[in-house]
């Protein structure tokens, strides 16, 4: 009879109020755990991405040892009869920099005597592990509307449509402006990098580890794209720029109707004007270059500048891609000596603007 009596109560277990007590339990943990993992994988994530543009960082000086000045953003002669963007560009930053960052196969597959639309589809379309955010929440693979349009012209000349993406962007300074080198030289607030021009050392004069190289640019969908007509510019310190807001008498496209986000092949800017040249409407913020005429992390981004087949400036528009970041609170920065800073997405603009010039003597963001 004990054993009996003893067996009743081991059967008798949790009763249904316990049971709900434990589970309120649990799930009050697992609430205020859950944040505290998803802060930690950010963590993580950001530092990997931090890795990524210290590696870059490392090809671009690797390639200026060698070559005693830094890698253009992009090599080529305008065109207005060929080429993907009304320019004639057979290699930019993002290829420039494959060999001394030990992807010296990829690089070989790359023929310099053609554009870089021209490359095999095999090459435009390899994913580059430290070329993409960890972070991003954009496609690895992307479709370039101008491409589209091109390829049906002639796919003989635009093998490919689609290419693998890049989250991180060329500094170009904080001019909104377009212009070949030498022109590129004289731009006020220009940055490190744009067409053709190579920057010595000794002309970043702000010093490198005061000048912005490369920073974040997201693919993500959260990001809508800027059309209408171009906005309004004011000047800071002696700078074209947008002090606040976006520019005047836009509308906001969706990603999903125009593609936001760059190729890590597609060495050069797309706008307005060269997307009615081939024949369409849309806008685009393709290429690999961005600015700080706009602030950080605007939505929607404002669209690339345009250029003049003849190199010069193009007065006549103001749109240049701003940095963007899927990292909460900020975007990550290489600067010119190979290090990697955050910057919050409410620094002071004038501050960001002064990081990305080369040769301004202005203060620039404290980290």
């Amino acid at each position: 009879m004990k054993v009996s009596h003893l067996n009743s109560k081991l059967r008798q277990g949790f009763t249904l109020v316990e049971l709900l007590v434990v589970i309120a339990i649990i799930g009050t943990l697992v609430g205020l755990l859950l944040p505290a993992v998803q802060s930690a994988r950010e963590a993580a994530r950001k530092m990997s991405c931090g890795n990524n543009l210290k590696q870059m960082g490392l090809g671009i000086l690797n390639y200026e040892l060698s070559n005693k000045g830094l890698p253009p953003g992009s090599k080529g002669v305008a065109n207005s009869a060929s080429g993907a963007y009304g320019m004639s560009l057979n290699q930019g930053l993002h290829a420039l920099i494959l060999p001394y960052m030990e992807d010296t196969n990829l690089a070989n597959l790359y023929d310099k005597t053609k554009d870089w639309n021209a490359q095999p589809t095999s090459v435009a379309q390899t994913v580059i592990g430290y070329y993409l955010c960890p972070s991003s929440a954009g496609d690895q693979l992307l479709t370039d509307p101008i491409l589209t349009k091109l390829n049906g012209m002639s796919s003989s000349s635009y093998p490919y449509k689609t290419g693998a993406a890049t989250n991180y962007l060329l500094n170009k300074g904080s001019t909104p402006y377009w212009a070949m080198s030498p022109q590129a030289d004289s731009l006020v607030g220009v940055g490190p990098f744009m067409l053709n021009m190579v920057t010595k050392l000794a002309q970043v004069t702000d010093g490198t580890t005061k000048t912005i190289a490369v920073g974040d640019g997201s693919s993500s969908k959260k990001f809508g794209v800027m059309n209408g007509a171009p906005g309004t510019y004011s000047t800071i310190n002696g700078v074209p720029g947008i002090a606040s807001g976006i520019p005047t008498n836009t509308a906001v496209a969706t990603a999903s109707t125009n593609p936001l986000g760059a190729l890590w092949i597609a060495c050069q800017p797309a706008s307005d004007a060269l997307l009615t040249a081939v024949g369409l409407t849309t806008n685009c913020t393709g290429g690999n270059y961005a600015g700080t005429a706009i602030r950080l992390n605007q939505n929607p981004v404002v669209r690339n500048q345009a250029f003049l087949t003849s190199g010069l400036v193009d007065t006549t528009q103001g749109d240049t891609s701003n940095f963007r970041s899927d990292h909460p609170g900020g975007v990550n920065f290489l600067f010119l000596d190979g290090h990697v800073v955050s910057i919050a997405d409410g620094v002071d603009h004038t501050l960001l603007q002064a990081s990305s010039t080369r040769a301004q003597a202005e203060p620039v963001v404290a980290e």
